[in-house]
This record gives structure tokens, sequence and C-alpha cells, in this order.
């Protein structure tokens, strides 16, 4: 997964919109970071150099935590699964179904 994106466009905004669509979220869940502002050259007359921005993405609490669980069933050999969370005050519920579970036998996870 693409966790960082590097853009260009004709102004800041159009850098961080081309950034945000190429890791395919919305500007709230990334940290925005400018590398270049957009600028003239040389009176003008040589073009316009482009605004450059690089894009990260914020990790949140329950993402993190399923990054980490298909991380393990990917070590594990499973690849067809599908993870259902369900996020409380101070816990993250993760539901795994799909084909090879009997490789995993949980009784009670806390």
């Amino acid at each position: 997964m693409v966790r960082e994106a590097v853009a260009t466009g004709k102004t800041v905004e159009e850098a961080i919109e081309s950034a945000c669509n190429k890791l395919n979220v919305q500007r709230e869940n990334v940290k925005i970071e400018v590398l270049e502002l957009p600028s003239k050259r040389l009176l003008g007359l040589l073009g316009v150099s482009n605004a450059k921005v690089r894009a990260v993405l914020k990790i949140t609490a329950d993402r993190q935590a399923e990054l980490y669980l298909s991380g393990i069933l990917g070590h594990m050999g499973i690849t067809d699964y599908a993870i259902e969370m369900h996020v409380e005050e101070a816990a993250i519920y993760m539901n795994v179904q799909g084909n090879d579970m009997s490789l995993i036998h949980i009784r009670r996870c806390r």
C-alpha cells in the first residue's frame, strides 16, 4: 500500500489535490509538506515552475491495527480474507472471515 505521494500542479492546491487523488484519500487524512512553491522564471518569459508537494497518510490506531493483522495473515500465507472492524472508546474489535481460517483458532483475545 502506498503511504505517500509526491505531486505537482500549477498551484499548491492543485498539487495537494493531485497527491490526494494518487493516494485515493481525502485531504484531512494526509499530512502535507510543500516541497516547492510555484514561481515565474525570468520575468515569466521562460514559463512557470509548478508547485510540488508531498502527501503522507495519517495512520489512525484502527488502521494501524488492520495493517498489522493483515501483515500477520500474509506471513501465514492467508490471502483470501475480509476484516470487519468495530471501534469503541478504548477498544478495537476485529472479525476476520475467509478461507483457510482453520490455520488460526483464537478462543479469546483481549
